[in-house]
């Protein structure tokens, strides 16, 4: 009985510490699990993180290709046709200050309008590239404009639709350069801005056709030419007198020797 007793007593205590040792393992197991699961965890926040890292790198390349680089021959243009418009927008105004042709005024508010709106776009260009353009005309411009100030009504307008030609056509063979450059920007904005250039020159043309050429005083002095000779015709003291009257001078040379034959008498 008391055998029986010790056995059972022994066989329990190997069932409970069999019992435990599964427990033991089982967590053991549960707890690897865990530790995989965070190590996994870790993989992915260091996937992430490197994910991070390819889109930003990306970013600045992308921001990189269409950022601030621009060639010689644009930054150039850019700059010229930067001065150059502020130049137009000064001698527009001018112009509409001093010009007595309804048609040199109507040229001179269609430039200054349309200079003003392509300016604006191109310094939003000029400031993506990085450009620092000089403000105000350069000093071709400023002499130009030096010159007109000095002059009124019908002179005025002569020099000024003059000066339009010229600077609109030479803004066009510049503009037709500037059109075929890599760059999109400045070609795309070369492209836009030809057809108002050319609307201009045309109206320029027009308009300097109405008011004709400066006269540069030549029918003055040949009028002055004129007078002076038949002045001294009578004394035959000047040939190109005698010239404007052949009769006066054969009449002085008479006139010369009838005085000398009374002498004689």
């Amino acid at each position: 009985m008391r055998n029986n007793s010790i056995v059972a007593i022994a066989a329990a205590a190997a069932l409970l510490a069999g019992t435990h040792g599964a427990f033991a393992q089982s967590g053991a197991g549960q707890g690897g699990r865990t530790s995989g699961t965070q190590t996994s965890g870790s993989g992915s926040a260091t996937s992430g993180a490197g994910s991070q890292g390819s889109s930003a790198s990306g970013a600045s390349q992308s921001s990189s290709a269409s950022g601030g680089s621009v060639s010689a021959s644009d930054k150039a243009f850019l700059t010229k046709a930067a001065m150059g418009g502020e130049a137009e927008v000064a001698l527009a105004g001018l112009a509409q200050q001093k010009a007595a042709d309804p048609k040199v005024k109507a040229l001179a508010e269609h430039i200054e309008t349309d200079h003003k709106k392509a300016n604006a776009e191109l310094h939003s260009i000029v400031a993506s590239k990085g450009v620092t353009v000089p403000g105000g005309p350069d000093k071709e411009h400023q002499a130009e404009q030096a010159r007109l100030e000095k002059l009124d009504g019908v002179n005025f307008d002569q020099a000024y639709t003059a000066a339009m030609v010229n600077d609109h056509t030479k803004d066009i063979r510049e503009f037709e350069q500037a059109a075929k450059s890599s760059d999109p920007a400045v070609k795309g904005f070369a492209e836009k801005t030809l057809p108002t250039l050319r609307q201009h020159l045309k109206m320029a043309q027009d308009a300097k056709a109405a008011v004709g050429t400066p006269n540069m005083g030549r029918s003055s002095r040949s009028g002055n030419s004129g007078s002076t000779g038949t002045g001294t015709s009578g004394t035959g003291t000047s040939g190109a007198g005698a010239g404007t009257s052949g009769t006066g001078t054969g009449t002085g040379s008479a006139g010369s020797g009838s005085s000398g034959s009374p002498s004689g008498r």
